[in-house]
């Protein structure tokens, strides 16, 4: 899946380059920029333009100054590396002058050849600190401090703009000219990777997204980054392995594994880490592998504490896909455990304890799925299934205590026939409720943050007259407590039609709603 980054801000590492422009490089990186006498003019032109007190104007015409003796041709011959080291960090403080953007007129920068003609700032300076790092390797890691301010800073913001408005061409061509200026962040690698798998080219995506794992290190500034690579690798490797046939169908289903696992086992936690584990499924139930499948989420059945809600619900759902259903009524009780009055946990909570044969469980959670969720249909169907099943034991249970010997008490065999009744009339109330429902509820977005939540949906009418509405939403906590309430007006709604709601509320901790029944 594409992902946006933040903007992406000036290094603070040019602060110290340039108060200190004499003596930025380490001792590994010994550079003579004293000689020859052209070399030694321009930085001295590049410590007064350093000065941040010093006029715009003034930096300005020392950095023409510098420019115009490293480019010299009667000089250029005598130490490339030096000249080149001071060219170099001439070129990164022209780019952030005001004014100046990436391409600029070389006459301006201080270029005596062809004046009028354009120069590429990210290119000139890839070109300079290309001599040095080929005549100097040990500098590298300065060239690098120099190579990551504005002018590739400007193309990595502007790569990841366009990527996320959908313009992926430019955002191709911008991230590729970032890289050409410096391949050491994983932004330009990260950018192409999402082009790639926006295109379906899933193995340039997949090398493109190696590169960003390799460039993001361990540095936890690219946490983040990293985490949402390891999934889109994941992601990449897995659609590569389905359409795949071999051995190279298997090698990419191991990659994925491999990147899904490594997610999981960095960042357990995270909502990244929550698909990825829909990814180890995904795999596990394709080959038909029931222990790697059962792997996924035993952390989560054994410490469910470590945990999101959502996180256990969706590893609940998977388990009951796989039919592993005793699995997954514990996920989904763990997930109750966080957020008591969610209608979705309630739900798969009645329907897999029916599956278990639990019918007491099913009809406890259907009950409550009716008190939150009381419009909705399928609440009464489990809920009648529920107390269906109930009068069948029950039925049996009379049946048998009629004949056993010696005999079952009269009073005992009374008390079993009546709550056989009272699961008769429950099962057929809650089938009544469901045919005769002339409204119906359906949601289409809850979200929640700390402090907000945004519920949306529709109101049906299925009634042979247009029907106006009064919707009352009490929204809750994990621990079901009302922390707001709204009421909004839908309708009138016309005879099989539906009505739109849509409510934004300000409060603590909201997890899960209920509303009042509609007529």
């Amino acid at each position: 899946m594409p992902v946006s980054a933040r903007k992406i801000l000036l290094s603070a590492a040019l602060t110290s380059a340039i108060s200190s422009i004499a003596g930025a490089q380490k001792k590994a990186c010994d550079i003579d920029d004293g000689k020859p006498t052209q070399v030694a003019k321009a930085m001295l032109a590049l410590q007064i333009a350093g000065d941040p007190k010093a006029p715009a104007a003034s930096v300005q015409r020392k950095l023409a100054e510098a420019v115009k003796g490293l480019t010299d041709p009667a000089g250029s011959s005598a130490n490339p590396v030096g000249r080149n080291w001071v060219l170099g960090k001439t070129l990164v403080l022209w780019s952030m002058q005001d004014g100046i953007g990436l391409t600029a007129k070389r006459g301006v920068l201080g270029y005596s050849a062809n004046p009028e003609g354009d120069i590429d700032l990210p290119s000139a300076i890839d070109s300079a600190f290309q001599v040095v790092e080929q005549g100097a390797p040990e500098c590298a890691e300065e060239t690098g401090k120099w190579r990551q301010q504005k002018a590739w800073i400007t193309l990595v913001n502007n790569s990841l703009e366009e990527l996320n408005a959908d313009h992926n061409d430019s955002a191709a061509v911008l991230a590729t000219r970032s890289l050409q200026l410096y391949r050491g962040s994983p932004y330009g690698h990260m950018v192409l990777g999402n082009v790639f798998q926006k295109k379906g080219d899933y193995v340039k995506a997949f090398e493109a997204y190696k590169a960003t794992i390799a460039a993001a290190g361990s540095d936890t500034a690219y946490r983040e980054v990293r985490q949402q690579t390891l999934l889109n690798l994941g992601n990449v490797a897995s659609e590569i392995s389905d359409n795949a046939k071999g051995p190279e169908k298997a090698t990419y289903s191991k990659e994925a594994r491999n990147y899904y696992e490594m997610l999981v086992k960095e960042s357990p936690s995270t909502r990244a880490a929550e698909d990825a584990r829909s990814g180890l499924v995904r795999l596990s139930l394709a080959t038909g592998d029931t222990s790697s499948f059962k792997a996924t989420y035993a952390e989560q059945i054994a410490n469910p504490g470590n945990f999101t809600y959502q996180a256990l619900m969706n590893s609940g759902v998977a388990a009951a896909r796989a039919n592993q259903v005793g699995d997954a009524a514990k996920l989904f009780v763990a997930a109750a455990a966080k957020n008591k009055s969610h209608r979705d946990v309630l739900l798969n909570l009645a329907i897999t304890n029916a599956q278990l044969n639990d019918f007491e469980a099913s009809r406890m959670y259907a009950q409550r799925l009716v008190e939150v969720d009381p419009n909705n249909p399928d609440a009464y169907q489990v809920l009648a299934v529920a107390n269906g099943n109930l009068a069948s034991v029950a039925k049996n249970a009379y049946e048998k205590g009629l004949k056993a010997k010696p005999a079952v008490p009269r009073a005992r065999l009374d008390s079993i026939a009546k709550s056989q009744r009272a699961f008769v009339d429950e099962a057929v109330k809650a089938g009544d409720t469901r045919r005769l429902m002339t409204s119906k509820v359906e949601f289409s977005d809850f979200s929640s943050t700390a402090t907000t939540a945004a519920l949306a949906g529709t109101i049906t009418n299925t009634a042979t007259a247009a029907k106006s509405y009064a919707f009352k939403v009490e929204f809750l906590d994990a621990a079901g407590n009302v922390v707001a309430t709204d009421t909004q007006s839908v309708g009138p709604v016309a005879p099989n039609a539906s009505g739109r709601f849509s409510f934004k509320v300000t409060a603590p901790g909201i997890t899960a709603f209920r509303y009042a029944q509609l007529p």
